[in-house]
This record gives structure tokens, sequence and C-alpha cells, in this order.
């Protein structure tokens, strides 16, 4: 979102960043559909708010206490 302070650069770090930032979340949460959620997330104008990283963590975070809650179960 900082990068749209600057006139025509804007656009140009955000469509070089898309690729690094859906890497990172592949790496960081293995998951495909977040890794090109993210990377969309970035392409697209003006959807810079939305925190995709943060969703996909709490995702991610919620499927693993419900895989451990079915593990403390049998």
């Amino acid at each position: 979102m900082v990068s749209y302070f600057i006139p025509l650069i804007g656009g140009l770090t955000d469509f070089i960043f898309a690729p690094i930032h859906g890497l990172w979340i592949y790496l960081a949460y293995k998951t495909r559909l977040g890794a090109v959620f993210g990377a969309l997330e970035e392409i697209l104008p003006f959807v810079d708010f939305i925190p995709s990283a943060t969703i996909i963590h709490f995702i991610k975070a919620r499927e693993e206490k419900k895989s451990k809650a079915l593990l403390v179960k049998h």
C-alpha cells in the first residue's frame, strides 16, 4: 500500500513483489492456493489492504488445531 505513494513506481513494485510474496507464503505455509491468492492480491490494484498472509496463517493454525484434536480423541 505504501508503494502507491510514489507515482508510476507503485504499480511496478507490486508487480515485482507479487511472485516473491507468493513464494514466501508457499514456503511458510505449504499451500499453493494461498500462494496464488497472495500473489494475486499483490498484483491487483487497490487490494493491498487485505492481510493475505495473516488470513492464511489463521486458517492453517485452525486446521492444525483440528488435526491435533482428532489425534487426541483416538
